[in-house]
């Protein structure tokens, strides 16, 4: 997500816990060769769809950036050592 690239996977928990809404089409249950297969095909024939998803994912990913998640842990810190 973070380098632009459109994502398709099973649908582990670790993908179910940030890929939200919409986008969990791309992510059928684990095992499910023909979702996934269908998931693969639709990215590939549209790209329409592929440029949403790749919009979408970088915005998603400033969540998850380093300096935003660092502060948070900090302050849990400063909060339980006060």
């Amino acid at each position: 997500m973070a380098i632009g690239i459109p994502m398709v996977g099973y649908g582990n928990e670790g993908y179910k816990n940030v890929i939200k809404d919409e986008w969990l089409e791309f992510f059928p249950e684990p095992r499910d060769i023909r979702g996934l297969t269908m998931a693969i095909e639709k990215l590939y024939l549209k790209p329409e769809i592929r440029n949403s998803m790749v919009d979408w994912g970088k915005k998603e990913v400033q969540k998850y950036d380093w300096k935003k998640i660092s502060e948070e842990v900090l302050q849990v810190y400063e909060r339980v050592l006060k």
